[in-house]
């Protein structure tokens, strides 16, 4: 393209789509939910498996996951719903439009 990754990163970060890095970290936070959901494990778990320590998790989620989005994940079904859900916001997915397409 003739750029330098930080200067394409810089217009990105002005136009209408997400930064990469934070693409990346929606990414591997989806990656993990839906993982740990399909194979009945622990973020953790998972979190491990693919390099990412316990505090870079916690970071993980307290970057890029709401407060009340947080406050309900916990055990249980319906975490991979909410991190979506929460990606769409970001994106600026009405959340009419989101939940239409989780059905």
């Amino acid at each position: 393209m003739g750029v330098s990754p930080r200067t394409l990163e810089r217009a990105l970060r002005h136009g209408e789509t997400l930064p990469p890095k934070e693409l990346l970290d929606w990414i591997v936070l989806l990656f993990v939910y839906v993982a740990a959901a399909d194979g009945n494990r622990s973020t953790g778990e998972i979190g491990r498996t693919i390099g990412l320590d316990s505090q870079r998790l916690y970071r993980l989620r307290h970057r890029l996951l709401p407060p009340r989005t947080r406050d309900y994940l916990g055990a249980g079904a319906g975490q991979v719903d909410l991190v979506l859900l929460a990606f769409a916001e970001r994106c600026g997915v009405s959340k009419q439009r989101a939940l239409a397409l989780l059905a």
